[in-house]
Order: structure tokens, then sequence, then C-alpha cells
């Protein structure tokens, strides 16, 4: 009996603590019109249109910002990123990312992923790059390249299967 209460005080506790700070997680500042802008130019830089529409022109630009909103670290990368973006361009071109022509925004982008390996520039390229192929991809609209092949995605199978993995030397 005395467990039983101890378990339902330390549980009621646990559920007040959190409900009072759930809200704080769950309610994302809005971004400020600079952070947008820079969001949806990098997003193009990333996957641009061609035959078929960019990512902005798919919203994945407020995808990714939808999916950083629920998770604090993730918001906290993202925006460290954009104004990461923002201060690099500012010092090599003395413009933000959004106001720059697709060369100066390509030299940005690539500026990050050539950045060293656990730092901020190179983790929110990665991060943004896979969840923003994600997204893309994930919509039809990206598939009207893809419309003339209507086979599997593995032609041929595994016809070795049942070998041992080879080794390399």
């Amino acid at each position: 009996m005395r467990q039983a209460r101890r378990r339902f005080f330390i549980g009621s506790a646990l559920v007040g603590v959190l409900c009072r700070i759930a809200p704080s997680f769950a309610a994302a500042p809005p971004s400020p019109p600079l952070a947008d802008a820079t969001l949806r130019a990098y997003v193009d830089v990333l996957i641009p249109a061609d035959e078929t529409p960019g990512a902005a022109a798919l919203g994945i630009d407020r995808q990714l910002l939808a999916a950083a909103a629920g998770t604090p670290g993730h918001r906290r990368l993202l925006d460290a990123g954009l104004d990461w973006l923002n201060a690099r361009s500012r010092a090599r071109y003395a413009r933000p990312f959004p106001e720059l022509d697709e060369a100066g925004r390509e030299a940005i982008v690539s500026e990050a992923a050539a950045a060293g390996f656990g730092t901020l520039p190179r983790a929110f390229f990665e991060r943004t790059r896979a969840a923003a192929f994600f997204q893309y991809y994930g919509r039809p609209e990206s598939w009207r390249g893809m419309a003339h092949y209507r086979g599997p995605p593995q032609p041929l199978g595994f016809p070795d299967h049942t070998q041992p993995p080879r080794t390399s030397r």
C-alpha cells in the first residue's frame, strides 16, 4: 500500500512537471522573415527546379520548419545554420544569403558541405540535406523524371544472395 502511494505521488509529480514544460517544447517561435527566405533559398540550392519543381515550390522549406518545431535541438540547429549561411554570405559578398545569385549561394552551401566533421555548418548541411531529400522524394510531383521507368528498383534482383559477401583485397 505504501509503495502504491509513493508511485502515485511520483507519477503525479512527473505529470505535473511535464504539463508545465511541454508547452515550451510544442510552441516553437515563428521564424523571422529573413530566416524563412534563407531556408527557401537554401532548399532550392539543394534541390533546384528542372523538369520537376524545385524544393521550395513543393514547400519543403515549410516541412523542414514543421519537423524542427517538435524537436528543440533540431530547431536550434536549423536556426543556427540559417544564421551561419547569412553571416558567411555577408562576410563574403556583403549581402544576406537570399539576395545572392545562384553561383554565390552554391559557393556558400559548398563551403558548409566541405566544413570539418562535427562543425555547425557540416551538421546543418547533412541534417537538412537528408531531411529535404526525404521530404522531396516523398512527393509524387518529384517523380516526373522517373516516370518512364516502370520496372523494379533492382531490375536484376540479387543473383548472388546465397553467396557470402565478397571481401576486397
